[in-house]
C-alpha cells in the first residue's frame, strides 16, 4: 500500500514508523501519549530518535555462486576440502558446508577463501534497485525490502 504519511507506534517495546493499515499491529505514539506507555529506555523523550537501518548497509554483498566459485578455485589447484581448511585455518566440515551453501561464510572467512584462493566472492550493492523502490514518504519500508528480494531472486 503506498502512502505519504506514517506513524509512529510501539511494537513489543520498539518504535517503529509504518503505514496507516499497519499501525493497527502496535500503540500508537502521540505527543500526548503518556510517558508510562513508553519503555524505560524511551521515556527521556516522547519519541525516540529514528536511525536509518538502510544508510548503514555494506557497500558490497556475497555473490549468490559463492559456493562454487570456491569449489571450482579449489579443485583448479588440485586441493582437497581438507587442505584448504588447513590453508585457511578452518575444519574440512566448514569447507563442504559452504561448498553446498549449508552455510554462508562470515565477512571474516570470505576474506580469507578470496586471498587464499585468488578469487572475488564480493560485489557491489546495486543502488538504483533500492532507490527506484523506494516508497512515495521517501525512505524504504519492510514491504520496499521484500519486494526488491523477490525482484533479486527471478533475476
Amino acid at each position: 500500500m503506498e502512502t505519504k504519511t506514517l506513524k509512529k507506534i510501539l511494537v513489543e517495546g520498539t518504535v517503529l514508523s509504518v503505514c496507516p493499515r499497519c499501525a493497527k499491529y502496535g500503540k500508537e505514539i502521540t505527543p500526548a501519549t503518556s510517558q508510562s506507555a513508553i519503555p524505560v529506555p524511551f521515556r527521556k523523550t516522547a519519541v525516540p530518535k529514528e536511525t536509518d537501518i538502510y544508510a548503514k548497509m555494506p557497500d558490497e554483498e556475497l555473490v549468490d555462486d559463492y559456493n562454487e566459485r570456491i569449489r571450482k578455485a579449489r579443485e583448479a589447484r588440485g586441493w582437497s576440502q581438507e587442505e584448504l581448511g588447513k590453508r585457511i585455518n578452518e575444519k574440512k566440515s566448514i569447507i563442504a558446508k559452504i561448498e553446498t551453501k549449508e552455510f554462508r561464510p562470515p565477512d571474516a572467512l570470505v576474506k580469507k577463501l578470496e586471498s587464499t584462493l585468488n578469487i572475488k566472492l564480493m560485489e557491489k550493492v546495486e543502488e538504483n534497485v533500492t532507490l527506484k523502490n523506494r516508497s512515495t514518504h521517501g525512505t524504504l519500508t519492510l514491504g520496499d525490502m521484500i519486494v526488491i528480494k523477490e525482484e533479486k531472486k527471478k533475476k
